[in-house]
Order: C-alpha cells, then structure tokens, then sequence
C-alpha cells in the first residue's frame, strides 16, 4: 500500500510529518511512503534532506517533481505504483494533496489546525482540539467529516536524554541560568534574528555574568547561513564561528550550538528567546519559559500563505505589499505566539514591533530578574498537554479503509 504525505516548511517537517511516520513505521503493514514537497513560500529548501533521513520512508519529492506528475503524469524516480493507499495532508496548501489524490485514484485525509476546504473531495478532516471543531462546524462543515485528534506537535516532542544526562551533555552547573537562543528554521529569517540575538546576548552578559547562552540549531540551518548572518554588521562585537567545536565566540565568551536532540536541549534550559513557531508549543510541552518576539523591523522577511504570499515574493512589488499589509496584519491579532492562540489566553510573553537589543535586553531581565519566570513556569505546567494524535489519525484511516494489521 502507498501512504502519500504532503507537506511543506520545516515546523511541519519536524511536528507533523515525524511522529505520522515514527507511528506508520510502528504498524505491521506493508507500506511505501511517500513524502511530495509541492511549491510553498513557506519552504526553507532543506525539507527534502531531513525528510530522506527519517526510517521508513521510500522518497521524498520536490516542486518540479510534483509539477510534473501532476501537469503532465511523469512518474517520480523509484514511485513504485500500487492500487491501494491514500494521501495525507501534512501541512501546505490542501489543494496539492487534493490533486495528488485525483491523480493516484485514492482517498485523500487531512490533519489541519486552520485549513478547510475542498470537501468534497476530502474523506475526513483531522482536527486539533474542540475550538477549531466548533469553528470549523460555524463555517458549514459536515460533522461526520470531523474528528478531534489532538495536536501533532505534541506527538513530535521526545527528548532523548534524561535529565541528568542532559545537564551532562550542556555541562550544566548547578548557580547556572541557560538562555537558550532560538532564531528560526528558515534560512532568512535565521541569517536577520541571529545578529539581533547576539546583540542581546552581547548585552545581557555585560550586565549580569551569571547568565550562559546556547543556540539550538535547527537542521534546515547550515554552516553557510551561520557564517553569512556574521557578516551582518549589525553586529556590535566581533564573532567568530568555530565549527569543530560548534560554537560562536564573542568577546570574552561562548554561545554553544547544539543540533542533535534538541528537545533534551529545550527542555534543560531554563528560558528561550525565540519567533513564532512550532517550537512555541514545542517549548510548553517541555514546560521551559520563554519569550516570543516578532521584530517587523523588515517585514519583507516574513512569509505570507495562500496568494499574498506568492505576490510578496514578486520582487519590488512583493516587499512594498510586505511592508504595508503584515504590520497590519499584527496589529490585528491578538497573539503572536502559538501556545497563546491555542490558548486564547496569555501563557508566554510577547513583543512585537520595532525591536532593538537594548529593549530586548530589558525585557528579558525584567523576567529573569523578576517574578515572570516562576509566573510562567507554573502556568505552563498547569497546561497538562497530552499527545496522541498520530495514533488516532492512522488508526482512524485504517480503520475507515478496513485495513488490518498483519499477524505475526
């Protein structure tokens, strides 16, 4: 059987695709997955690499692969053809999975926080919690193609380590306050926060030595876009990226970079600064306070969905519609953060704005300082998150195309 997975940016990548294929993997089927990439403004151009890593998954297909099958029916390399299966939409815009469906003759579900549309091509929409039910009910949706699942992020967030081998790993003393500094999965908006985050770190520990920074690095980020985003002068203190030891080198002290097992990472650190994101949810699984900013210092740099999106790649007129419509858009949103628009209430804090490291720096100190970290601590744990949706999604598509696992 063929399980054919859309997706498209690195949050969905690493929340969505994962723990779907870490469950697959787990069932006692014969399966080929597949992973398409179809064109989104949201893609930081790594997706296909981390996707070949996971186990189990036989290929995985870019745009122009995509664009071919669907335009023309030229079969991707090693696309193995079967007459059962179905497509799962994993994040993107749902239309592709739609048309990968028409084009292979099956099923076609999906897992969606916000998205709903084409149903009547779509068997089920696999929902997060009972607001985005409800909302989704108001909008007309037929409720027998509704079903609450739970969040996939949730599912997603394993870390390897225990905790003392994580404070092992971090070298960890006991007097020590971890920063862990977290810019973004894509490649420009990484290469814009860095320099910006430096400068508050830079800041931060003229002030108060007593405070240690780390940098978790997200996998779609390379040594390229590190030693591009140095160059940004910007910077107020001269940086040096060692990569055999894996750190930056600021003055008189060290960032460290930590990729493998990051959310052992997350989890040991006693505070984030990080942009919206997956990794806003990530961090309040692991209960770790943070700081969510959104600088629109250079609205250009931030991507749009659906046709907004595609017009503000078109150059010229693309970052003159940036800049004019997302500082209206923030205005008009009430959050900016993940967990709070799941929540609907104030978890984390936020700034948004024009931001320089100087308010950054006090901002972070005001929480550190103060009473906001044990604030937030609690109200993160308090929060109770439970995962589970990967399991409830493919049990429920199997179950609704009557497949069965194997005996052994």
């Amino acid at each position: 059987m063929n399980i054919i997975l859309t997706t498209n940016s690195p949050g969905e990548v690493s929340a969505w695709v994962k723990p779907v294929v870490k469950k697959l993997n787990e069932k006692n089927i014969k399966i080929n997955i597949y992973i398409f990439i179809p064109p989104c403004v949201f893609s930081s151009g790594k997706e296909a690499k981390v996707l070949l890593g996971l186990k189990g998954v036989e290929a995985v297909y870019n745009s122009k692969d995509y664009l071919k099958f669907i335009l023309f029916n030229i079969k991707p390399s090693n696309f193995k053809a079967a007459k059962k299966g179905f497509v799962l939409f994993l994040g993107g815009d749902l239309m592709h999975a739609v048309f990968l469906a028409k084009r292979l003759n099956y099923p076609v579900y999906s897992y969606t926080e916000r998205d709903y549309g084409f149903i009547k091509s779509i068997k089920k929409f696999y929902v997060s919690d009972q607001k985005i039910y409800q909302r989704l009910l108001k909008k007309g949706a037929d409720p027998a193609k509704l079903k609450v699942v739970g969040n996939l992020i949730i599912d997603s967030v394993q870390p390897g380590l225990n905790g003392k081998q994580a404070k092992a790993k971090l070298n960890k003393k006991d007097d020590q306050i971890i920063i862990n500094l977290m810019p973004g999965s894509r490649p420009r908006e990484f290469e814009y926060i860095l320099p910006l985050f430096l400068n508050t770190a830079t800041e931060i520990k003229q002030k108060k030595s007593k405070y240690r920074f780390v940098l978790t690095k997200a996998p779609f980020i390379n040594e390229k876009e590190i030693k591009r985003s140095l160059r940004d002068k910007r910077i107020n203190s001269d940086t040096v990226y060692n990569k055999e030891e894996n750190r930056l080198s600021i003055d008189d002290f060290v960032i460290e970079i930590y990729e493998e097992d990051p959310y052992s990472i997350m989890r040991e650190a006693d505070f984030a600064l990080t942009i919206p994101g997956t990794n806003n949810l990530e961090l309040a699984v692991l209960e770790t306070p943070m700081l969510v900013i959104l600088p629109l210092n250079k609205p250009e740099l931030i991507p749009l969905p659906g046709l907004i999106g595609l017009l503000g790649e078109i150059p010229l007129l693309g970052k003159f519609l940036k800049r004019v419509i997302i500082p209206k858009m923030s205005r008009n949103r009430k959050y900016i953060s993940l967990i709070n628009l799941l929540q609907e209430k104030e978890i984390v804090p936020e700034m948004r704005g024009l931001i320089n490291n100087q308010d950054l720096t006090a901002k972070i100190l005001d929480l550190l300082e103060g009473e906001g970290i044990k604030v937030m601590k609690k109200r993160l744990q308090n929060l109770r998150l439970e995962g589970g949706a990967a399991d409830h999604i493919i049990n429920d598509i199997l179950q609704n195309l009557n497949l069965k696992e194997e005996n052994n």
